[in-house]
């Protein structure tokens, strides 16, 4: 996402897909409505079972003091050409990505900053809040979300088993508890005992 010098509020994101082996764009999307790109993941999801991009955006972004007019999280499917020419939507396989399909959209209160795949579902920090999205045929359906909200809002998720290691950007690492016989429930059960900004984070082992 790119802003000009005269209007820090003013963003033009894009989705590029580029072909490593040669640098060659093979297709890009814009995303308009004055949003910025926050985060992008890929997820798969076992009811649509097949791999999806997921892309997160901030309506009306404001670096400061930080603030949006809600965010939007997108699913895309890669679409795929042959040798003829023809196209298949499914995503997968070895041919070469021609461009993307929108499957849906899913409107949230906040800005979706941290994304992560668990278990054929989505993780999604949305401001303050961790939430757990599953696929639906016209939107993600809310699934569960933490007790608890976060100091500042979540920039970064990684996945253990049952545990979940959550950073807020301001107060630094949380440690969260999943419970399948709760109804999917997710608790805090530990955090750090300094506050730290946190940039980015990797679990070297679970514990």
């Amino acid at each position: 996402p790119r802003t000009t010098d005269h209007d820090n509020n003013s963003w033009s994101s894009c989705v590029r897909i580029v072909d490593a082996a040669n640098a060659e764009t093979l297709c890009v999307e814009e995303i308009k409505n004055n949003e910025r790109v926050v985060s992008i993941t890929h997820a798969y999801f076992t009811k649509a079972d097949e791999v999806l991009l997921v892309v997160g955006s901030a309506k009306n972004f404001v670096l400061q003091p930080r603030d949006c007019d809600g965010g939007m999280i997108r699913c895309y499917r890669y679409k795929r050409g042959s040798s003829n020419g023809e196209t298949n939507g499914k995503s997968g396989g070895s041919k070469t990505i021609t461009g993307l399909e929108l499957v849906h959209e899913t409107v949230c209160e906040g800005a979706p900053f941290a994304m992560r795949n668990f278990e054929g579902k989505l993780l999604v920090g949305v401001d303050d809040v961790l939430r757990m999205y599953d696929f639906g045929k016209k939107k993600l359906l809310r699934k569960s979300e933490c007790a608890q909200k976060f100091p500042s809002f979540i920039n970064s998720i990684r996945c253990s088993g049952d545990r979940f290691f959550v950073t807020d950007a301001c107060e630094s690492v949380f440690f969260v508890k999943f419970i399948r016989e709760e109804e999917c429930s997710m608790h805090i059960f530990a955090d750090d005992v300094a506050p730290r900004y946190v940039t980015a984070m990797l679990p070297l082992d679970r514990d």
